[in-house]
């Protein structure tokens, strides 16, 4: 258990974003694989997040990452919204 107290598992997150961040502005991707993708990165953020939480200077950094992750999600699923809405119409 000592060894989850002292790895740097902050690291882990900018290379998250960094690999997800390139594979998700791919233009061949479907909706489905984006959302996927996202979804995942989100799970691993807050999974990395919540190892590194004894700082306070991560529980801040959870709290900034959370409302980002539920902006963004409320921004996909209305955008998801608008272009389902926009194909019946067409």
């Amino acid at each position: 258990m000592t060894h989850l107290n002292t790895h740097p598992w902050d690291e882990g997150i900018a290379e998250i974003q960094i690999s997800c961040g390139v594979y998700s502005l791919q233009d061949n991707l479907s909706k489905k694989e984006r959302m996927q993708m996202n979804t995942s990165t989100g799970k691993h953020l807050q999974f990395l997040t919540q190892m590194a939480v004894n700082s306070p200077m991560f529980k801040l950094l959870f709290k900034n990452y959370h409302n980002h992750y539920i902006q963004v999600e409320s921004l996909v699923k209305q955008m998801a919204k608008e272009i389902d809405q926009q194909q019946q119409q067409e």
